[in-house]
C-alpha cells in the first residue's frame, strides 16, 4: 500500500515557535513513512526532511532520520517569542544552521549533528557580532556547541559548551575571549 498527501499553508506552532505557510508532503510506502516540509519561521525560513529507517537486522528497531535547515531566522523576533527580556534589551541579528539527527527508539532518544551560523548581532545600538559560526552534537540529552569561532567586540570569541537539556545534569563553557575593546561589550 502506498499513500501521499499535499498539503499547503499550514499554520501553528511548535513548543511556543510559530511556522507560517507551510507546505511539502508525507507518504508512506513498504512501511516507510517521508516527510517533506518548508515554511516560514520568525522572519526567516525552515526546512524540515525525515524519513523512517528499519534496518534489516532488526526491523523492530525503528528510527527516524532527517536534516532541519533555518535560513535569515530574526533573532529579536526568537527572543520576543520566548518571551526572554534580558534588562539590557535584546540582541537583533540573523540565525541559520543545519541540523542531520536520528530519533532512534523505543525509548525515542534523539540524537544529532550540524552547524549554526549568526550574523549582524546587533546589541545596545552597535554592531557585537558580524560573523560567528560553530558546530552542534546533540547527544544524551546534552546538546554540544563546538568550534565556536566569533569576531565579537573588535576581538575574537572561540570555546565550547554544553548545556544540558534534562534537568540534573551540569554543563560547561570553555570561551577564550582575546583583544576584545571593553566599551564595546
Amino acid at each position: 500500500m502506498a499513500v501521499e498527501v499535499r498539503f499547503r499553508g499550514l499554520r501553528g506552532s511548535i513548543q511556543k515557535v510559530p511556522f507560517d505557510d507551510l507546505h511539502g508532503t508525507g507518504s508512506y510506502a513498504g512501511g516507510g513513512l517521508r516527510v517533506r516540509l518548508e515554511g516560514a519561521t520568525l522572519g526567516g525560513r525552515l526546512a524540515l526532511r525525515a524519513a523512517t529507517v528499519r534496518p534489516a537486522d532488526d526491523p523492530a528497531a525503528a528510527r527516524i532520520d532527517g536534516q532541519l535547515r533555518l535560513t535569515d531566522v530574526d533573532l529579536a523576533r526568537g527572543w520576543r517569542q520566548l518571551r526572554f527580556r534580558p534588562r539590557s534589551g535584546r540582541p537583533r541579528g540573523r540565525l541559520g544552521g543545519r541540523f542531520d539527527f536520528s530519533l532512534t527508539g523505543p525509548p525515542w532518544q534523539l540524537e544529532g549533528r550540524g552547524q549554526a551560523s549568526l550574523q549582524q548581532v546587533r546589541w545596545r545600538g552597535g554592531e557585537l557580532v558580524r560573523q560567528a559560526s560553530a558546530g552542534l552534537k546533540l547527544d544524551n540529552d546534552v546538546l554540544q556547541i563546538h568550534d565556536i569561532d566569533a569576531r565579537l567586540a573588535g576581538g575574537r570569541l572561540k570555546g565550547t559548551l554544553a548545556v544540558p537539556l534534562g534537568s540534573g545534569k551540569s554543563g560547561s563553557v570553555d570561551i577564550v575571549l582575546r583583544r576584545a575593546r571593553g566599551r564595546r561589550l
